[in-house]
Formats: C-alpha cells, sequence, structure tokens
C-alpha cells in the first residue's frame, strides 16, 4: 500500500466515524413543535391545581381559570391573572369547583363561569348533578356579583349586545339518564336572567359565533351507564334568536371544542364522555354546511382544545395511561407534528390563541413532584435561527482533514 493510499484509507475511516456521529446526533431530539416553545411555567395555588381555561387579557397578560383543591374549603373555583410573562400578580378563590369560561369586558371587569358537581344521591347509578354559577368580578379580582343556576353546567360565555350568553347542558334527572339537554341563557351585565332556550337530548361543549350572527354549537349525547360510548356527537346550527337551522350527527364521537379554518370548521374531542379518562381522541374537519370533509385518530384518549397556529392547528389533550398530548394539524387533517409528553404525567384540557401568532396551552402534570397547573405558549416562528450542528461540524472538519492530508502529500511529491 503506497502513501497516498495509507492517507486515503485514515482520512476515510475518520470521515466515516464523522458520518457515524452526526447521524446519532439528530436520533434524540425534543421535536420540531417543542423547539417552538416559548413559555414554560407551572403554578401551585393548592393541594392540587389545574388549569381548565386561558384567556389572554386586554394588556396582554393572561387569565387563567381552574380547579385549586383545599380539603378545608368549599370554593375551589380559582381564577388568576398574570403579566405577559406568566408571573402572578393575582389569584382568588370562587364558589364551586372550578372555573370553565373567562371573559374579559373592556372596562376591566371580568365574568367567570364555574360549576360545582357531584354524584346525585337520588341516582341509583350516582349520575353526576351540580350547580352552575355566573360571576362578575372587577379588575382586582373583587367578587361584584354571583348568579346561581341548580342543575345546570356552564361551559363557554358569549358577549353579545351588551348582554351575556352563556351555554352549557343541564344534567339528566336520576330517574331518566337520557334527559340531558343543552341550554343557551341570557343574562344583562348586572347579573339579572333574561332568558333561555334549551336544545333537548344534547349537550353543549362549545359555541362558535358564524358570520351571519347566528351560532354553532357542538356537544354530544348518549347514556354512559349503558354504554362508556356516546351514541353520537353533533354540531347544531342556530340563528341568533336560537332557532335551530341544521343538525349534522357523527356517530360515536364526543365533540369538546371547536375553530373556524377557511373552507369550514375543525372539531376536536373523543368516543367517551367528558372527564374519562379512556377512549380515543379524534379531530374531524366539516364543510360550512356542516357535512363531513375528512376524520383522523389522533394519539391518546381525548382532544380537549383547539386553536389557529400559524398555517395549521394546534390540539391538546391527553394519552393514556396519565400523559398530556399536543398536536398539529393541518386544514386537511395530515398530522404536521405530535407530542405524547411521557416525562409528565397530567392532562391538557386548555387551548387559547394568542396575539402576536402564538397559543397558548394549559392543563395540570405531575412532573415538579406535585400536581399543579402547566401553562406553555408556542410560536411557530420561534425556533432559534439555523446554526451549524455539532455533527456538521464534525463532517466539515473530517472532509477539510482529508483534503488537507491529500494536499500536503501532493506537494511533499512535487
Amino acid at each position: 500500500m503506497n502513501e497516498a493510499e495509507t492517507i486515503l484509507r485514515k482520512a476515510g475511516c475518520v470521515l466515516l466515524l464523522a458520518i457515524c456521529i452526526l447521524g446519532l446526533s439528530g436520533a434524540a431530539t425534543a421535536g420540531e413543535l417543542l423547539s417552538e416553545e416559548e413559555m414554560n411555567l407551572t403554578y401551585s395555588l393548592a393541594t392540587y391545581t389545574d388549569i381548565f381555561v386561558i384567556e389572554e387579557a386586554t394588556d396582554r397578560g393572561f387569565l387563567i381559570g381552574g380547579h385549586a383543591y383545599r380539603s378545608d374549603s368549599k370554593e375551589q373555583a380559582f381564577l388568576m391573572k398574570t403579566d405577559s410573562e406568566g408571573s402572578r400578580i393575582w389569584s382568588e378563590t370562587y364558589t364551586g369547583k372550578r372555573v370553565v369560561a373567562i371573559e374579559e369586558l373592556d372596562d376591566g371587569r371580568i365574568l367567570v363561569a364555574s360549576v360545582d358537581d357531584w354524584a346525585n344521591p337520588d341516582s341509583p347509578t350516582a349520575r353526576i348533578t351540580g350547580t352552575g354559577y355566573l360571576m362578575m368580578i372587577n379588575h382586582n379580582g373583587d367578587l361584584i356579583w354571583n348568579v346561581e343556576s341548580v342543575g345546570n353546567a356552564p361551559a363557554a360565555i358569549i358577549i353579545e349586545d351588551k348582554e351575556i350568553l352563556l351555554a352549557g347542558w343541564t344534567w339528566a334527572p336520576a330517574d331518566d339518564p337520557e334527559g340531558i339537554s343543552g341550554f343557551i341563557a341570557r343574562y344583562s351585565l348586572e347579573g339579572e336572567y333574561l332568558d333561555s332556550t334549551t336544545y333537548n337530548e344534547v349537550s353543549i361543549h362549545d359555541i362558535l359565533q358564524s358570520d351571519d350572527g347566528g351560532y354553532l354549537i357542538i356537544g354530544n349525547t348518549g347514556d354512559p351507564i349503558e354504554t362508556l360510548y356516546v351514541r353520537y356527537g353533533h354540531l347544531t346550527k342556530i340563528d341568533s334568536s336560537g332557532e335551530v337551522t341544521w343538525r349534522k350527527t357523527f356517530e360515536e364521537r364526543s365533540l369538546f371544542a371547536i375553530t373556524e379554518m377557511d373552507d369550514g370548521y375543525l372539531i376536536v374531542g373523543g368516543t367517551h364522555p367528558y372527564g374519562y379518562s379512556e377512549g380515543e381522541a379524534w379531530a374531524i374537519g366539516v364543510a360550512q354546511d356542516g357535512e363531513l370533509i375528512w376524520e383522523e385518530k389522533l394519539q391518546g384518549y381525548a382532544a380537549y382544545g383547539v386553536a389557529p397556529y400559524g398555517e395549521h392547528y394546534m390540539v391538546a389533550g391527553a394519552t393514556g395511561p396519565g400523559n398530556p398530548m399536543i398536536a398539529v394539524l393541518g386544514s386537511d387533517g395530515t398530522i404536521i407534528e405530535s407530542e405524547r409528553l411521557l416525562d409528565a404525567s397530567g392532562r391538557f384540557t386548555a387551548v387559547k390563541a394568542l396575539s402576536g401568532n402564538r397559543v397558548a396551552v394549559g392543563g395540570w402534570s405531575h412532573h415538579t413532584g406535585e400536581v399543579e397547573g402547566w401553562l406553555l405558549a408556542f410560536k411557530p416562528d420561534a425556533q432559534p435561527e439555523p446554526t451549524e450542528s455539532p455533527g456538521f461540524g464534525i463532517l466539515a472538519a473530517a472532509l477539510g482533514s482529508t483534503a488537507a492530508a491529500l494536499l500536503v502529500y501532493k506537494r511533499r511529491r512535487d
């Protein structure tokens, strides 16, 4: 073997080693989605803290609501105000078990809906019943008024023409497991009850205002006592007066959250009633008239929230045996990215689009050693500027060494 061959063989070995190192260096990455994370915070407000709803405040801070468990208090529904960095300014607890909806008014007052639920003592199958609450809070967290709604579970708040629209469902009576119904109740900004529209045999988990002044409501129905699977989910179009225009149903689907797409709507949910830790998570895309365009099975047992995320959509929920899940979907249902957070037991329940093309995700996790509320924020272009990776540097050095060795050899020969 001549000297040139020896040099080439040694350089080749270095190059091969560099290529192997380059391959190994990309084998364990956090994934593109998590590289877009710009905020990661936990909150411990009580023995257990769980985030159920996130809103962006008018000052670009956060209004965060959920469940803060204390064994010595029945006021476990919390509302927290933070600055734009997520640092807590104040937090208060109110009547109910958890805050489920928040809406800030232009003058800084805050509307809050909470719910308290328990097993119905008159039900032979221990069906759930409870009471809902609608509250007005000032900008410092002080309670202005509180309206009780026995037997109702609020889910969403919309402000329309200086009136409050509260949407949700009424628990089924103990002797009629199929007797669940949805409702949209109207209140004045002073808390006076005005009227209500009932939607029999369906629950309402989310509501979206449409361009024609009406609304789209989604939810599910079925008897979870006879089977854990719901009979069908519904997408119902109503006009501005609350009258049903049309309804589409989707067999064995629970529908929990809806957002608008360019050519229709994206809806996420599962196959079981809200709160069950089993089943399958699904996303469906529908046209403006509610006709199914596509459906896509997701990781986990339920997807609880969805929001626009750049040119795509962010979905969050939970997987078995108990881990949070985040996914990014295209408008055609393509799964762009999906992350099951195996290092963090917990669940994500809240997803909210923010200013600046960002999205916030919230729920609870045990990854710190305590059951804490967990808030994440993502931005599609939050990734750092592309830089030369360590593997690329090694590869470049190896190529350079090979070239240099051959150049030295050539000069020696010359």
